[in-house]
């Protein structure tokens, strides 16, 4: 009778033995058909991959794991789940991204954030604004700053007052800022052409005065100081 049970308790030990070691020889096998086989992010932020039909969901995982960055995307939008094959070696995050979505029909814009948005060529092209600043009597105001709200990016109007700036979508709002003149925010919508007037600030101009390096506020001044309007400013001779 014992031999019996020893019989049968080794039998069953041997056959889970088995399906253990098939159990893993199948993880195993599973892992290596759709694992990357190299994935490096340096110190210097080269990326170093070589995978054969890996989608791009898994890439922007392990990419996400090996670095800062983070993707944002929309499944109903890019068939995040197409499968492709890449060797690169020390490649930045940009060249990376052009030779994954090369030919793809989708997208990419890294933000300042380390957010990368991928999204169809046709939902991220840029808007070119241009447009030109002026003062209420129509002269050009050079150096007017044009900033797209919300975000770090923005320009400056040259000598003419002519500006032009590229926007993610129309819902971008634009801000105008210039010393001695009230901020305007502007949205985009659907003009590509937007001309501004600026109003002077009475108040600004009271409070700051422009001097030979920079600006300072009256009430920090000693001594006898002197106010010209924006236009007798403009008007002085240029010495070169």
């Amino acid at each position: 009778m014992n031999k019996l049970l020893n019989r049968t308790y080794n039998v069953r030990k041997k056959q889970k033995k088995i399906c253990r070691i098939m159990k893993i020889s199948f993880i195993i096998s599973f892992i290596c058909l759709f694992q990357l086989s190299a994935t490096v992010y340096s110190q210097n932020g080269l990326f170093t991959i070589e995978t054969n039909n890996t989608t791009m969901r898994e890439l922007f995982h392990e990419i996400e794991q090996q670095s800062t960055f983070r993707f944002f995307y929309n499944d109903l939008l890019i068939d995040i789940d197409k499968e492709v094959s890449i060797d690169v070696s020390n490649k930045r995050i940009d060249e990376l991204m052009d030779i994954m979505l090369a030919n793809s029909g989708v997208t990419y814009r890294i933000l300042d954030n380390r957010l990368i948005v991928v999204s169809p060529e046709a939902l991220l092209q840029q808007l070119t604004i241009t447009g030109v600043v002026t003062d209420t009597n129509g002269e050009s105001l050079p150096g007017v700053t044009v900033a797209i709200k919300g975000t770090s990016q923005g320009t400056a109007a040259d000598a003419n007052g002519a500006f032009s700036i590229q926007v993610l979508n129309e819902s971008a709002v634009l801000v105008f800022s210039y010393i001695g003149f009230n901020t305007q925010e502007i949205t985009v919508g659907n003009r590509r052409t937007i001309n501004v007037t600026l109003f002077e600030s009475s108040q600004e101009l009271e409070e700051v005065v422009v001097i030979g390096y920079g600006t300072v506020r009256k009430s920090d001044l000693a001594g006898s100081v002197s106010s010209v309007s924006n236009k007798q400013f403009r008007d002085q001779p240029v010495m070169k």
